[in-house]
């Protein structure tokens, strides 16, 4: 299911979730967009739906409010203020919620959570993104946890949001082919991998890789930039200075209700292999994307040097570089062996 909707009001966004409670009563929503998005609105059209009564007002200082009893019962939660690492304790107890409770559970925020719900979840996990497209017109977008998968057209579209530079875009798609080529040859020896998941996950992957570019100068690329892109990409620089582009594209991608590919984004950062991998599409994607150097798939060796010189001298010292340079080749190591060759 992945159906978007059009709202020119608060009360059109309350009316059009009233309207869906049929179809989100009982389930995990996960309700993403910006301050002031319409989020709480949502919510409490929802609760309207269900047949609850009372005011509903965002939990912000206080985590949790419950409304309701036994079959309409609705736990509404808002993650605002718990941290970027999120609240083990209140993580502990929803967790408890989701894999054994059967109440209706509205998360803001949600991307502050440690670990996705889809991950203990025993029942649907439902995503809705509420973005601003006027001073009173939001664009909503409800998918469940199965609809991941975009278009090319889609995709491209997020390019055109977002202004990917094109030779960024060209390097996602080496990234892209060179990581389907090694997933094709493990599932030929019988592991499971989703491949069009790891596929759109390397495409996006670099989406707005311009916010931490150490040199940042369009004018020296070898192609013509308009100057509308320019000023998108120093307005951005600015909004997320300091941030990581792997974790700022994952965010965005959270935003727009794929948490799976933004969980496979947010892991290609070069120190990302310090705490290990939980799939073997976040291995292929962060393996494939230190083959690339730029639109050529290269040695690790020759990727891993021309890193250094780039990025890696303001992150690490010498000897810190080495024992994560251990680990990538460890890593391609296990991937050569799980594809019976060495590419």
């Amino acid at each position: 299911m992945k159906c978007i909707y059009t709202t020119n009001s608060s009360n059109e966004t309350e009316a059009l979730a009233a309207s869906l409670s049929s179809e989100l009563q009982g389930k995990i929503v996960l309700l993403h967009g910006n301050l002031g998005a319409g989020k709480t609105t949502f919510v409490r059209g929802l609760a309207r739906g269900i047949g609850l009564k009372g005011r509903v007002v965002s939990p912000t200082f206080a985590y949790e409010k419950i409304y309701g009893r036994g079959v309409n019962k609705m736990l509404h939660f808002d993650l605002y203020r718990a941290s970027d690492h999120g609240d083990s304790l209140l993580e502990e107890e929803l967790h408890s919620i989701f894999s054994t409770g059967t109440d209706t559970v509205l998360i803001e925020w949600p991307e502050r959570l440690i670990t996705h719900p889809s991950g203990v979840a025993n029942r649907e996990v439902i995503t809705v993104c509420i973005s601003n497209t006027g001073e009173n017109s939001r664009s909503i977008v409800i998918q469940n946890e199965d609809c991941e998968l975009l278009s090319t057209e889609d995709i491209a579209r997020l390019y055109n949001e977002y202004h990917t530079p094109f030779h960024v875009i060209q390097h996602c798609k080496t990234v892209a082919n060179f990581a389907v080529k090694l997933a094709k040859l493990m599932a030929k020896r019988g592991y499971s991998i989703d491949i069009q998941l790891l596929e759109q996950s390397a495409l996006l992957h670099d989406l707005v890789r311009y916010v931490d570019f150490k040199k940042f100068d369009p004018y020296t690329w070898n192609y013509d930039v308009a100057d509308g892109d320019r000023e998108y990409w120093i307005h951005m620089r600015k909004m997320y200075e300091g941030k990581h582009h792997a974790k700022v594209g994952a965010d965005i991608l959270e935003k727009h209700g794929l948490p799976k590919t933004a969980q496979i984004v947010r892991k290609h950062d070069f120190l990302s292999i310090e705490n290990g991998f939980s799939s073997w599409e976040e291995k292929l994607m962060y393996y494939a994307d230190k083959r690339a150097k730029h639109d050529t798939i290269v040695s690790l060796h020759e990727r891993l040097e021309d890193g250094k010189k780039r990025n890696v001298p303001d992150l690490l010292n010498a000897k810190c570089s080495s024992e994560t340079d251990e680990k990538v080749f460890a890593l391609e190591k296990e991937i050569f062996e799980a594809t019976g060759t060495s590419l």
